[in-house]
């Protein structure tokens, strides 16, 4: 189940909560975009925000981590800078422990 979606220049980002991913579509390629990479980002991604200057998505696990019986929500913090060696690359993360 997608989630919700962020257009940053070139590149589609979409939450997929029942993956535990985002999607990146390079919406260069093909008629509609083409997905080029999926990242895992713990259990069910769902909200996004693009930080301003556009080189940064934080994405929000609504469960996060899960350890035994102990669950913590997360921000993930996702490189999406195509100039960046660290494109798409978590850099980050933020947990509610």
């Amino acid at each position: 189940g997608p989630g919700q979606v962020v257009r940053n220049g070139d590149y589609l980002y979409v939450t997929n909560f029942n993956a535990n991913s985002v999607g990146v579509y390079d919406l260069r390629l093909g008629a509609y975009g083409q997905m080029v990479d999926e990242i895992l980002l713990g259990e069910n991604p769902y909200a996004m925000a693009l930080h301003p200057e556009g080189h940064l998505l934080v994405v929000a696990n609504y469960v996060g981590e899960v350890e035994g019986d102990r669950v913590s929500s997360s921000l993930a913090l996702l490189d999406v800078d195509p100039a960046s060696d660290t494109f798409l690359e978590v850099l980050g993360w933020v947990v509610n422990k």
